[in-house]
């Protein structure tokens, strides 16, 4: 995970990030938990491990955004 190796993440892949969780928002869920304990390099992409706690999708939603925010000014 990032937590144990972090890296920072080009723009495209931050861009591939959100247009994965705008998919899965348009399907009403919501990941809530984007951080470094979350994401994974893997063969050269950045992945997202789900999360194992749960909170409401409205919450998620807007972590997802927050979180996304911040990564793209890192």
């Amino acid at each position: 995970s990032l937590a144990d190796q972090p890296r920072g993440l080009s723009p495209g892949m931050v861009a591939r990030l959100r247009e994965a969780l705008e998919s899965l928002h348009a399907a009403e869920g919501a990941h809530g938990h984007v951080d470094a304990e979350h994401l994974y390099w893997h063969d050269g992409e950045i992945t997202l491990a789900y999360p194992r706690s749960t909170m409401a999708v409205e919450e998620a939603m807007e972590s997802d955004r927050a979180a996304l925010s911040r990564l793209a000014v890192d």
